[in-house]
């Protein structure tokens, strides 16, 4: 009986360091949250065109890069800073605020 309490306490285990938060178990997918007010604009590998509201999250596979996009010739094609490297952050969440590139 105690060593399944004990299994069981191990994995509902979570940590967070800096803005990443998440179960220690591997993933096949990484969650974006949006912390800000304003809509968040992200591009991941070969995509410019996601967009979460604000308190949002989004999924995207772990073997993507995730990075910010801001508003640029007509569209919020200009690439930003990134969010999160491919094939890291597997299975967690990551905080970004969209605030700082919603603008036009």
């Amino acid at each position: 009986m105690q060593e399944v309490e004990q299994e069981k306490s191990e994995e509902v285990a979570s940590y967070s360091t800096g803005n990443r938060t998440g179960k220690k178990a591997t993933s096949d997918k990484k969650t974006i949250k949006n912390t800000g007010k304003s809509i968040l604009h992200m591009g991941a590998d070969g995509s410019t065109g996601y967009s979460v509201n604000g308190g949002g999250t989004i999924d995207f596979p772990c073997g993507k890069k995730v990075y910010y996009t801001f508003y640029q010739n007509n569209g919020y094609n200009g690439r930003g800073p990134v969010i999160s490297e491919a094939k890291q952050d597997c299975g967690q969440t990551i905080n970004a605020n969209g605030d700082q590139y919603n603008k036009k």
